[in-house]
């Protein structure tokens, strides 16, 4: 099963790269580099007016390869959906200060259900998160 989301308005800034596919049928797609899909993800966890868990996950698997996210898309992506500036050098604290929030045990178990091993959950911790941020360069 593949899930499309569709954009109509994407903010500017994004950069993306070509994919052969080879299995079951030889074609290429087109799609945003890691960092740009990090900073949209980056965008959604501190913008998005609900929860979706599935966000919290993706994220610590984006911080622990390291991938700086494209920080002219998350820029132009706040700008487009808040209207206001933002410094994006700022996109650590503003992410800590978000999960600090949280109910992690909440968010440990509704993403359970979609995971291979339910014991990735205990994974989802906001003392990973903070460690995860902490080594970022």
């Amino acid at each position: 099963m593949i899930k499309l989301e569709i954009d109509s308005n994407p903010p500017p800034g994004a950069k993306t790269e070509n994919h052969l596919i080879s299995n079951p049928y030889l074609f290429q797609i087109k799609a945003y580099d890691l960092p740009s899909i990090f900073s949209g993800k980056l965008h959604a966890v501190l913008y998005r007016k609900y929860v979706k868990v599935s966000d919290y996950y993706d994220l610590l698997w984006f911080l622990s390869k390291k991938i700086p996210p494209n920080m002219q898309l998350f820029k132009n992506a706040v700008f487009l959906t808040e209207n206001r500036p933002i410094n994006p050098d700022k996109w650590k604290s503003l992410l800590m200060s978000h999960l600090e929030m949280f109910n992690f045990n909440k968010i440990q178990n509704d993403v359970r259900p979609f995971l291979k091993q339910s014991k990735d959950t205990e994974l989802i911790t906001l003392e990973n998160f903070n460690k995860m941020l902490s080594n970022y360069e």
